[in-house]
């Protein structure tokens, strides 16, 4: 399960789900169509971070590091 921000575009969704199946996949020799990707998305204001003292920012388009 993946806790996210409301927001992110699919394609980055999409993106990150192949990528975690493949690592899992090779670390645990799972077989294909054994893993599935759940995404949880929240606003910002529902995770807060012991680190950082307090609530994420929302999610901005900004944030895409180029990925559209």
């Amino acid at each position: 399960m993946c806790d996210i921000r409301v927001g992110r575009p699919v394609e980055v969704r999409v993106e990150l789900s192949k990528a975690l199946i493949e690592v899992c996949n090779e670390m645990l020799g799972l077989e294909v169509n054994m893993l599935n990707i759940e995404f949880t998305q929240h606003t910002g204001d529902e995770m807060y971070h012991q680190s950082m003292a307090g609530f994420s920012d929302d999610w901005s388009p900004e944030e895409n590091n180029g990925i559209n």
